[in-house]
């Protein structure tokens, strides 16, 4: 999640009404607790 080489995620709809979604994910914010628990699973597939 904090990779120091990705910069951006890229994301992309292929309806408009899945525009929606993409826009309101960008409102999300993760706690510190959060991030933790995604890069230990994230780990886990490496």
């Amino acid at each position: 999640m904090r990779h120091p080489a990705v910069t951006a995620a890229i994301v992309g709809a292929r309806k408009p009404e899945q525009v929606d979604d993409v826009v309101a994910a960008a409102a999300i914010r993760l706690t510190q607790s959060d991030l933790d628990e995604i890069e230990a699973v994230a780990e886990l597939a490496t």
